[in-house]
């Protein structure tokens, strides 16, 4: 009997994604405090961050007004979701190129089976063992 191979699931979670987006399809924003929401008069609440964003101790949920107190010199960006939902879908293809097993989960994270490729990647007995 030839031993079967352990399962090996991989979970992908994009950073940050709406923030991460904006970001993305406007380099300037690049190393910047960005987050994302706004409502129709920016007085609505934020439904992303990025890291930088939040050292200024912004978070989702807070009211856009509190996040532009708190970070005056921040970018507010308004929620572009058939941009995000075009990145994700390109994020996704890339993902499938490494496994045909693949099950989204949300726009920004899903699952990746990997044991098919045991033969060929895998040299090690644990994924800690991959982690510098």
């Amino acid at each position: 009997m030839v031993p079967r191979s352990p399962t090996r699931i991989l979970h992908v979670d994009g950073d940050t994604f709406f923030a991460s987006c904006e970001v993305a399809l406007d380099a300037t924003l690049s190393g910047r405090p960005v987050w994302v929401g706004g409502g129709r008069n920016g007085n609505g609440i934020v439904i992303a961050a990025n890291r930088e964003a939040k050292r200024f101790g912004i978070a989702t949920g807070m009211a856009c007004y509190e996040a532009k107190r708190a970070c005056p010199h921040g970018v507010l960006t308004r929620p572009q979701y058939d941009e995000y939902r075009r990145l994700s879908q390109a994020m996704f293809r890339i993902l499938e190129e490494y496994t045909p097993t693949m099950a989204p989960m949300s726009i920004d994270e899903g699952f990746l089976d990997l044991t098919s490729m045991d033969r060929h990647v895998w040299r090690h007995t644990t994924a800690a063992d991959y982690v510098n």
